[in-house]
C-alpha cells in the first residue's frame, strides 16, 4: 500500500490514511459511546470535546505537537489511520449509554464505530466504494 497512497510524515512517524483527498473519499460515522455515570448527567468532559478528541485520534496528526515525546517503533511503520483530516467526516450519528463494566478511571469510554466510506468523485482508484452511490 506504500506505493498506492500518499504517506504523511510527522515527527518521524509515517502515516497512511484510508480515507483521503487523494482518492476522493469521505466517510460517515455511526458512533456509540459508553461512558461512566448516568446518561444525561453533567460531566466536565462533555460529549462535544470527546467527539473532537475522537476525530483527531482517527486522523493524521495536524502537527508534531500531538506526538511530542513519542518515538515510532519499527512495528508501527507505516502507521495506518482512518482519516487524512477530520474534515473528511461528512456526517455522523452519535448515541451514548452508560458503561456498566467496572473501570478504574471515571474518564474511561468504550467507543464502537461503524464507518461508511463513499467517493466524492468516482475514479479508477475508488470505484469499488461507489457500489450504492452509482
Amino acid at each position: 500500500m506504500d506505493d498506492a497512497a500518499t504517506t504523511f510524515t510527522k515527527s518521524g512517524f509515517r502515516f497512511i490514511p484510508f480515507v483521503s483527498r487523494e482518492f476522493n473519499l469521505v466517510c460517515n460515522l455511526e458512533i456509540k459511546m459508553a461512558r461512566m455515570g448516568e446518561d444525561g448527567a453533567t460531566h466536565s468532559d462533555d460529549i462535544d470535546s470527546r467527539l473532537k478528541t475522537l476525530f483527531d485520534s482517527l486522523s493524521v496528526p495536524a502537527d508534531g505537537d500531538q506526538l511530542r515525546g513519542l518515538t515510532p517503533g519499527s512495528e508501527v511503520t507505516p502507521f495506518y489511520c482512518l482519516l487524512e483530516h477530520r474534515s473528511l467526516v461528512t456526517g455522523f450519528e452519535i448515541g451514548t449509554e452508560r458503561l456498566l463494566e467496572p473501570r478504574s478511571d471515571a474518564a474511561d469510554v468504550r467507543v464502537t464505530l461503524v464507518v461508511t466510506v463513499r467517493p466524492t468523485k468516482i475514479t479508477e482508484e475508488n470505484w469499488s466504494f461507489a457500489g450504492g452511490w452509482l
